[in-house]
């Protein structure tokens, strides 16, 4: 007995396939992990969905893209951070890679793009409150 075998079939198989094989080689990006390498005020929140800071404040911080696949990002993954308004928040590039100085300015909100490996991955919200006093 023969066996017909669909031309489509052994395409849209084959391209299952590669894409699996593909998807399954490079990181997949999840979030961005921030953590601070200097005291940062308590009443700062700083996560991969949210950063308030006070206006006047400057912490340090290390980041990490997080990957939702079984590849991890490699240490020379190049991570760019920039605000859409410098004038409420400010994310500033060390000479280290993997650290930024995020300042809050002025009190407001905006938020801050992530960029991964030349790709713009989102933009986290950030929200500058007022100094006491």
């Amino acid at each position: 007995m023969k066996h017909h075998v669909n031309g489509l079939q052994v395409f849209g198989t084959a391209v299952l396939i590669i894409s699996v094989f593909v998807t399954g080689c490079k990181p997949e990006y999840e979030s961005l992990s921030i953590e601070p390498k200097t005291n940062a005020p308590k009443a700062m929140t700083l996560n991969e969905e949210r950063i308030v800071i006070t206006e006047g404040i400057a912490v340090l911080v290390e980041v990490e893209p997080v990957s939702g696949s079984r590849r991890d990002f490699g240490y020379d993954t190049k991570i760019e951070l920039e605000s859409k308004d410098d004038e409420v928040f400010e994310a500033l590039p060390t000479d280290d890679d993997d650290e930024f100085v995020l300042i809050g300015v002025t009190p407001g909100e905006t938020c801050m793009d992530v960029w991964v490996a030349d790709e713009h991955r989102e933009c986290i919200s950030v929200q500058v409150s007022a100094a006491e006093g």
